[in-house]
């Protein structure tokens, strides 16, 4: 499955980065992850911290799937707002929910400081305006139910959102906690940090075939070779539906445009990042080197190889930034467009599946799915302990109807 296309702002913007060898030989392994994306190098991660020796293979070139196209907002919302969690899955769950994602981006920023790479994390703010006046209410109910819970929201006027954020919209929810990392520099990172502590690392090994059995788990790949495990990570994002006998993933297309650099002048208020209420919702980042990415107009995926929709769609954003504000002079610089996953509760499925013992899933679906690799991360390393941690129950395959 071809994942995004090849121009994307993480590959263009990374130069240079480590290229692993594929598996030429049968080999042993304590837990082996496939996957060398965000999902599997956070696992990963954790794990060895933990004391497990790992393994990683890809098919492709490390970190080069969904992690490459990977716009890397951090926010603790999930996709489903918290209202409507509540109605979908109970007052309880929603909101431990929230919390452990709210949480995650901690987490998250420790990461980066342990792996020396602490300047990648960038804290920021959320502000997500109302798509239309009648929003609102929405977003008052949701400031309230997210207050509840100790989290820092408050509403913004028209007038402060024009001030400070270039927006005219009748309101906002402002979140004092987010943040934006490069998901690919971050992931190779772990990976140099992982091979270095000892774990073994090979692309272009896929994983064709695995057998359960009563002491681990044996793994055939494409090329012939054999990998004997104790334990099992599939962390492969959205291609780990294959290795399911059930599905549970929805599969669509997002689209994302980039701009030239700025001047600083052009900014808004501590750069937050920019969302709407409307389902798809366009979003507004900016990066490092002083540019706008503005993503959104997603649609379902249709099966179809390739992106022809791209043209037309990084035309759309651009007019929709240009309407969103007018008075930003930006030239255009390139787009791309990527396939994501989504869940009809817009939480993740983390742990084990009946009848694959061994094995645990880390599949971070939704518009945060950095951060549900975070919990994925905390929940598989406890799993393999013996023990049992906040989400195991929440995240797991169990509500598959």
């Amino acid at each position: 499955m071809q994942l995004h296309t090849p121009q994307t702002y993480s590959l263009l913007s990374s130069g240079s980065v480590p290229r692993y060898a594929p598996l030429s030989q049968d080999i042993d392994a304590e837990v082996l992850v496939i996957g060398t994306g965000i999902s599997g190098a956070l696992t990963a991660w954790k794990l060895q911290e933990a004391g497990f020796s790992c393994t990683l293979i890809d098919r492709r070139e490390a970190a080069t799937g969904s992690t490459a196209a990977s716009t890397s907002l951090l926010q603790y919302e999930i996709d489903t707002p918290l209202c409507t969690l509540s109605d979908q899955i109970g007052s309880k769950a929603a909101d431990e929910s929230y919390i452990l994602c709210h949480e995650a981006i901690d987490r998250l920023r420790q990461v980066c400081v342990d792996a020396g790479t602490a300047p990648l994390f960038e804290p920021r703010h959320s502000v997500q305006w109302a798509s239309k006046p009648a929003h609102l209410k929405k977003l008052k109910e949701e400031a309230a139910r997210r207050k509840a819970l100790g989290i820092d929201v408050h509403l913004l006027g028209s007038d402060e959102l024009q001030r400070d954020y270039f927006l005219n919209k009748a309101g906002a929810l402002f979140s004092s906690k987010a943040g934006q990392i490069d998901a690919y520099r971050l992931t190779h990172t772990l990976l140099a940090g992982l091979e270095k502590s000892g774990a073994h690392i090979y692309a272009h090994t896929e994983a064709a075939h695995i057998e359960w059995k009563t002491k681990g788990v044996t793994v055939q790949t494409t090329a012939g070779n054999r990998i004997r495990a104790r334990r099992l990570v599939i962390a492969c994002g959205y291609e780990s539906q294959r290795y399911l006998p059930k599905a549970v993933e929805e599969l669509y297309v997002t689209y994302v445009m980039l701009t030239e650099p700025l001047a600083p002048e052009y900014f808004w208020k501590e750069r937050a990042l920019l969302w709407e209420t409307a389902r798809p919702y366009l979003y507004v980042r900016t990066t490092p080197d002083d540019r706008i990415i503005v993503g959104g107009r997603d649609d379902h995926w249709d099966g179809r190889p390739g992106f022809a929709k791209l043209p037309k769609k990084a035309d759309g954003l651009e007019a929709d930034l240009r309407a969103l504000m007018p008075e930003l002079g930006f030239r255009r610089a390139y787009s791309w467009a990527g396939i994501f996953a989504g869940t009809k509760d817009g939480l993740p499925y983390i742990g084990k599946f009946p009848g694959q013992p061994h094995t645990a899933y880390a599949l971070g679906f939704g518009g945060n799915g950095i951060l549900f690799s975070v919990l994925a991360a905390d929940i598989i390393t406890a799993a393999f302990n013996g023990k049992k941690t906040r989400g195991s129950d929440l995240f797991s395959f169990n509500r598959i109807k």
